[in-house]
């Protein structure tokens, strides 16, 4: 009961998309688009592999090592895979657990009804993104920081219900002492890696080594310190893993032009107009080096794309009125 006004605000965000001023069978129409974020996977893909995510989740709560940004996460399709069976089978005992602790709350125990309302904390505030709508990441760090406001409760009243029960307080109030000291080690660790852009992404890397994200955004730490050989490397590793990669065409492109390789800049960069073709970044730099390599018919037809894309890219107009003035006479 007490849970219910919580569930209720959870159909605001739902039928807002949905719009609920339309007639019932435009809505119904609506919700198979709505409910589908990453086209690729399906619902129940999607969902059986949660039930792992939330056991990685559980895992990462408890004992916080091997952390990563961008976890290459495997899709499970069945739910007969063992492992996804194995932690349905452990979610759901939780979730009983927490409805088994509200209930005997009734009987007067309140600090059970905080076990409990911990529990369903942690389930409510993670089904939003661990459920059946599919979204393009299945699993991600951050989603962690509502639910685990849940998981603090049942530890924090767990805690003392256990000091009260075996009446050896200072041996819990050290356990949790060691806990919070270990917690401090790791924290400070993690620290020392988000601390340095160029450092983060080659732990990444190390971590995911198969996805193309990673490569990508190490390619860029690499390409904005100048090291333009090392970003050329990470790029077309990220475009061997993801061909239809676009944007990392396009600073593999940038990365040729600023070593003055003007065909294979303008190479990749025709890639990723094909790829992207409503990219005007992508086009704009086409058109640069067109224009340095004395292509000017080229690069005006680029920097005309740009305008009629984004008729408020300045550069872009520059370029077009320099060389209409200057070139193309």
């Amino acid at each position: 009961v007490y849970l219910v006004p919580l569930m209720l605000t959870m159909l605001i965000i739902p039928l807002s998309l949905l719009g609920i001023n339309r007639p019932l069978g435009e809505i119904i129409g609506n919700v198979d688009k709505a409910t589908m974020v990453a086209k690729e996977m399906s619902r129940l893909d999607y969902l059986f592999t949660e039930f792992r995510v939330i056991m990685t989740y559980l895992r990462l709560i408890i004992l916080p090592i091997n952390q990563n940004l961008d976890y290459d996460y495997p899709v499970y399709q069945s739910f007969f895979d063992i492992e996804v069976m194995g932690s349905f089978v452990v979610l759901v005992g939780i979730f009983l657990t927490g409805v088994y602790f509200i209930r005997r709350s009734v009987a007067g125990r309140r600090e059970l009804r905080l076990i409990g309302y911990g529990i369903m904390w942690f389930f409510i505030t993670l089904s939003v993104e661990s459920s059946l709508i599919p979204i393009p990441d299945v699993i991600y760090e951050h989603r962690l920081y509502l639910p685990m406001v849940g998981v603090v409760l049942v530890a924090v009243v767990g805690a003392f219900m256990l000091r009260e029960r075996i009446g050896q307080k200072a041996v819990v109030t050290g356990v949790l002492t060691v806990a919070v000291i270990a917690l401090a080690v790791t924290t400070h660790a993690r620290n020392n890696v988000w601390r340095d852009e160029l450092i983060f992404w080659q732990d990444v890397v190390s971590k995911s080594p198969y996805k193309a994200r990673p490569h990508y955004n190490l390619g860029v730490a690499y390409h904005d310190r100048g090291k333009i050989e090392k970003a050329i490397n990470e790029y077309i590793i990220a475009i061997r893993l993801k061909p239809d990669y676009a944007v990392a065409y396009t600073n593999l492109g940038q990365a040729y032009r600023i070593q003055g390789n003007l065909d294979k800049s303008i190479y990749y960069y025709q890639i990723a107009v094909a790829l992207d073709p409503g990219e005007a970044t992508a086009h704009f730099n086409l058109g640069v080096s067109y224009l340095d390599k004395g292509l000017y018919k080229e690069a005006k037809r680029e920097f005309e794309t740009v305008l009629r894309l984004n008729p408020y890219f300045y550069q872009a107009r520059q370029f077009l009125e320099y060389i209409k003035k200057n070139l193309l006479q």
